[in-house]
């Protein structure tokens, strides 16, 4: 299982991590590039630090690769954002704070409240999706100058260069600069 396969997997689980924290409060730092449960650490500096994570309901994830991903990156970062935007929030809300801004309960309709994901989740799933697929050179940055990249379907959604980009030398988001930097 990727990576990402086991975020979306512990997102959905209400088993915690062994030694870590509960799976619906792992932190995923886009800045530092790193996965935490709790004390634990999974990914550090885009660094992937363990081969396996063990559930405390006796099951092991195997991470083998960070994500399977074909596809425009920006139109799924598009899409996982209008899903997190609409998720239904936990009683956790505000002590999680996040990159991305959601609506709240009281500006969701019945309906979405009782059918759309569950905001934990859906964090995980872009939170997760970007520093994956950063970190894969999935995710291309078209023009060097600038320092984030919004979408024209959602204002609010707003991806910034350093969640993407890697300090030059530190791995395949730096390559996709320098690329363009010789071609530009």
């Amino acid at each position: 299982m990727t990576v990402y396969e086991f975020l979306l997997h512990a997102a959905r689980s209400y088993s915690g991590v062994v030694n870590g924290g509960k799976t619906e409060e792992i932190r995923i730092d886009l800045t530092r590039k790193s996965i935490w449960s709790g004390r634990l650490p999974i990914m550090r500096e885009g660094k992937l630090l363990l081969k396996s994570v063990r559930l405390e309901n006796g099951e092991v994830c195997k991470l083998e690769g960070l994500i399977d991903f074909e596809g425009d990156a920006y139109v799924e970062i598009e899409r996982l954002y209008a899903q997190f935007k609409r998720s239904v929030p936990n009683r956790h809300v505000r002590l999680n704070k996040g990159y991305f801004k959601a609506l709240s309960s009281d500006a969701l309709t019945m309906e979405e409240l009782m059918d759309n994901m569950p905001r934990p989740e859906a964090r995980m799933a872009l939170d997760g999706f970007i520093l994956l697929a950063s970190l894969s050179g999935l995710i291309p940055w078209h023009n060097p100058k600038h320092f984030f990249w919004q979408s024209t379907d959602d204002p609010e959604c707003i991806v910034y260069r350093d969640w993407v980009m890697m300090e030059a030398g530190d791995g395949a988001c730096s390559e996709q600069l320098d690329g363009q930097d010789r071609a530009a």
